[in-house]
């Protein structure tokens, strides 16, 4: 069911298409008698929905879908506000996450990785003084958390030390610096990066 569930997440899938028993067995090399239970949970979870025919399809509407297009003009915006709204206590902060995340890196620890990245991106949000991102980052952050988990373990597993993190890192000593267009541009590239690891992820889901 985990596999299945990346690929709907990730819109390997296309929308309203028709999930058929037999393809949903190969894919969580589940038995055909339990396909019917792993629907129902996925359509509980809005991931797929049942037709009053009783067959199931790719739901139109999925809480991963367009993931990254949502993601970049909210993390862009929270960037610049941040780097000229953030206080001196908001930066420390930042910097002490920032460098939790490195530890983690260093160590190869995924489940540490995956935690500061949420608490950087948390404090980014915070810094920004701004409810509206506060809020909008808390449910972005709690939507993705198993996403962020499969990502940062892609990230460790499979990139190299120089290209783990580093639009992270730019993007906090912007903001530390207090220049928000390069806060913006390291943020922008963040969002690229999460478009091309949410395809890295789609290609293990699928394998």
């Amino acid at each position: 069911m985990h596999r299945l569930r990346h690929l709907l997440e990730v819109e390997t899938m296309s929308a309203t298409a028709d999930l058929d028993p037999a393809w949903v067995a190969s894919q969580t090399s589940v038995d055909l008698a339990h396909v019917q239970a792993i629907l129902n949970q996925l359509s509980a979870e809005g991931l797929v929905e049942q037709a009053a025919d009783g067959r199931f399809r790719v739901a139109a509407t999925r809480p991963g879908r367009n993931l990254s297009a949502r993601i970049a003009p909210t993390l862009i915006a929270m960037a610049q506000l941040a780097a000229t709204a953030a206080s001196e206590a908001d930066i420390a902060g930042l910097l002490a996450a920032r460098n939790r995340m490195d530890s983690a890196i260093a160590a190869l620890d995924a489940p540490a990785r995956a935690e500061a990245y949420r608490d950087v991106i948390t404090r980014i949000a915070a810094a920004t003084g701004n409810s509206f991102y506060q809020l909008a980052a808390a449910q972005l952050l709690n939507e993705t958390r198993s996403m962020i988990d499969a990502l940062t373990t892609i990230d460790l597993q499979i990139y190299t030390a120089d290209s783990r993190g580093g639009e992270m890192l730019r993007m906090v000593e912007a903001i530390a610096a207090r220049n928000p267009a390069l806060a913006a541009e390291a943020a922008q590239d963040h969002a690229l990066i999460i478009t091309l690891r949410l395809d890295q992820l789609a290609v293990s889901a699928s394998g």
